[in-house]
């Protein structure tokens, strides 16, 4: 709270940032961890948008935390343990959401969803019950590693969404670096369960001006994706994949908090290599964040 701390600044710059003695206010603050998900209370009258919006569908938490340990991803380090909601709880927010709501499609959300135990029950259940049918089920953050043909068989007997992997780095070298411990051999088994239980759209995202990265390591985004694009091939006539590229931003509490990051100029530079190696390639497109925007 602003009003509770003293601002010292010299020449523009913020010097400290110090609690107000009158207050009583403790000098650090001490992270409070939810224990058991089951007994907090989560909101059942979530409120509908009266216009179209990006995720206009049911959300539902299952699980928090993440065991994997990405070198750059804060909220991977600051939500430890893993704490996964009950599989009958999980059931029930959903029938009694989309009752309420009037959804037909929900999202079942955490930093990994498909780690979570025993997902391919969780979603058959969801889409079964005579009350929640028929409705699509998304997983917003799926590991590659833990995405099974029996995952994508269960998801797609209702409307196919779109499914987004995280490969993160284009080569196994540099992936070994982020801790993103996910091989080429990976990545190709997670989309071919996806291709071949019907979905023609893929999405991968990727990370640039990660902690050691080379060209190769950047070209090697738009080598994955072309691989992705052959597996694609064997199933449907005209696969598509959608490439995401955002720029590595340092983040507090990760081991690469001090590294340093990209210039605008260097993030611009390896953008229009990955667009000129990318626009060669049918049924591939490539998509970046604002590098301006990353640096700021």
């Amino acid at each position: 709270v602003p009003s509770l701390y003293e601002t010292t600044f010299s020449k523009g710059r913020l010097v400290s940032i110090l609690p107000k003695v009158e207050k009583n206010i403790t000098n650090e603050i001490e992270k409070r961890t939810i224990s058991d998900l089951e007994a907090w209370p989560y909101p059942k009258n979530q409120l509908v948008p009266l216009t179209e919006v990006v995720h206009d569908r049911l959300n539902v938490e299952i699980f928090r935390g993440c065991t994997r340990g990405c070198r750059f991803c804060q909220a991977g380090m600051i939500t430890r343990p893993v704490r996964e909601r009950p599989r009958e709880q999980i059931v029930s927010m959903v029938e009694k959401g989309l009752k309420r709501t009037g959804y037909d499609e929900v999202s079942l959300t955490s930093l990994s969803s498909a780690d979570f135990s025993g997902i391919e029950n969780v979603i058959s259940e969801v889409m079964t019950q005579d009350s929640c049918s028929p409705v699509s089920v998304s997983l917003p953050s799926l590991r590659v590693d833990a995405f099974t043909v029996d995952t994508a068989s269960q998801m797609q007997q209702a409307r196919r969404t779109g499914l987004t992997f995280a490969p993160e780095a284009g080569t196994w070298r540099l992936r070994q670096v982020i801790n993103k411990l996910i091989s080429d051999d990976d990545l190709f088994a997670a989309v071919e369960s996806a291709y071949s239980q019907g979905w023609r759209r893929v999405k991968l995202y990727f990370l640039i001006g990660l902690p050691t990265e080379t060209d190769e390591d950047t070209l090697g985004i738009v080598d994955l994706a072309e691989k992705t694009l052959e597996i694609g091939r064997k199933h449907h006539k005209s696969p598509s994949v959608t490439v995401s590229v955002g720029g590595f931003v340092p983040k507090p509490y990760t081991p690469f908090q001090w590294f340093g990051q990209n210039t605008e100029q260097e993030l611009l530079r390896k953008i229009y290599l990955l667009r000129d190696a990318a626009k060669k390639i049918r049924g591939l497109k490539l998509k970046w964040h604002d590098s301006r925007a990353t640096v700021v």
